[in-house]
């Protein structure tokens, strides 16, 4: 029970730092989200309890069993040679052979460990997910926010053609330029209405995650800097192999298993017993009882052994942990090879994000500069509805592209700390 107070009380102050954060941070800050998560997030919770029920499980291990009490009274007392017997009472403790229980709470120590191990990977699945769902909701109010600026300029560059059309002594081109800004808007708003909804989906995930109303408003940076993240394939392969949690669990699982196989080699050696048997005699009038033995009472040391004496299921136990203990061996490689292989496509990702970055923001900056001239050569007469629009399109899709770019990177970074159980 102090235990769990214990850790009630950890969840408690967990909750109340969240809540000081909250009032020192930014409210764009994810790291109070991610101490929400942590916090709040049910999955976590329960994984969390598990653990600390792994840690009661070596309290109970390695322990005696209970002793064992008999008594048993006569209704009629029994007539023996030295009396008569009232009752018959015995108290017997059985001792596991040697070794036994040691290799018992070693395997719960290891067990505990296990759980430990599957909460921390747990945890980084769970935070990865809320960086993601983060990042990506970046990214679609970036895009959204775009829209609605390149609707606001549609519905200028429109004033503009309509009173060039009012002004124009045959307004056909003019009307016609009208028209196609109207319909280029139209389905910008189309969009746009498509992309709320899917930003109110993914805010609905993202809050579900903290465990909180999934109505509520996620708050988000203006824009995201680079941040640098481990691109050396090879020394992060080593950070992957030395830190990863399911790496760690496996390794876990390996001493559970070793811990399990020596206690099923001890459980084929006998079980000894020492107890004490104690019957109260009271004097008996039967001649035939010896006068210097009558009414005295008895007591009986005893020792008892188990035999285990079919020593084949012993040996089918011995082997199925063997075996077992080669399942976790190619789990464990085969969970290192996909963590090495994600490693890699992390490492692409973040370059590849990057290049991006690069790449769309020097669009970009072209493309403002085309669109602001365009515009003024519009406004002039002196350029075509098509070019505006265009301009205008690109413009856009290089601003959409360069935030979609930065929240790769963020992302790739992210699964690149959740390989190397970084937070």
């Amino acid at each position: 029970m102090k235990r769990i107070r214990k850790i009630k009380r950890s969840l408690i102050v967990l909750s109340l730092i969240v809540n000081k954060l909250w009032a020192q941070l930014p409210a764009d800050s994810l790291a109070v989200y991610l101490l929400e998560v942590e916090a709040n997030n049910p999955e976590l919770k329960a994984q969390f309890y598990k653990v600390a029920a792994g840690k009661e499980k070596i309290g109970e291990s390695g322990v005696l069993p209970d002793p064992e009490f008999e008594a048993g009274i006569y209704t009629k007392p029994m007539g023996t040679l030295m009396g008569d017997q009232l009752a018959e009472i015995r108290l017997m403790q059985m001792f596991p052979w040697f070794g036994t229980l040691k290799a018992q709470r070693e395997a719960a120590t290891h067990m505990s460990r296990v759980e430990q191990e599957a909460y921390n990977n747990l945890r980084q699945n769970v935070l990865f997910d809320a960086k993601k769902s983060y990042y990506t909701l970046y990214a679609l109010q970036t895009e959204i926010d775009q829209i609605k600026h390149s609707i606001a300029l549609l519905q200028t560059i429109e004033e503009t053609a309509t009173n060039r059309y009012a002004n124009a002594s045959s307004g056909k081109s003019s009307m016609s330029d009208v028209l196609r800004i109207q319909i280029e808007r139209t389905e910008l708003e189309n969009k746009l209405l498509t992309l709320q909804d899917q930003a109110e989906t993914l805010t609905y995930v993202f809050n579900k995650l903290l465990d909180r109303d999934g109505t509520m408003p996620v708050s988000l940076p203006d824009t995201l800097v680079i941040l640098s993240a481990e691109t050396d394939e090879v020394l992060l392969s080593e950070q992957v192999l030395d830190n990863n949690s399911m790496l760690k669990m496996y390794a876990a699982e390996k001493d559970v298993n070793q811990a399990e196989l020596k206690m099923a080699k001890r459980m084929s050696f006998p079980t000894i017993g020492i107890g004490i048997e104690y019957m109260p005699l009271k004097k008996s009038a039967n001649p035939m009882v010896m006068e210097n033995m009558n009414g005295k009472d008895m007591i009986m040391p005893m020792v008892s052994f188990s035999i285990p004496l079919y020593r084949g299921k012993y040996k089918a136990e011995q082997r199925k942990i063997r075996y077992k203990g080669q399942a976790i061996e190619a789990n464990a490689k085969d969970t290192q090879n996909q963590l090495l292989t994600e490693s890699g496509e992390a490492v692409r990702m973040y370059k590849d994000a990057l290049r991006r970055v690069a790449l769309y923001k020097k669009q970009r900056q072209l493309s403002e500069r085309s669109l602001s001239l365009l515009l003024t050569l519009y406004a002039t007469s002196s350029s075509n509805v098509d070019e505006v629009l265009r301009a205008e399109q690109q413009l856009l899709d290089f601003n959409t592209k360069t935030a979609k770019a930065l929240a790769d990177s963020y992302i790739a970074k992210a699964w690149i700390d959740k390989l190397i159980n970084k937070k």
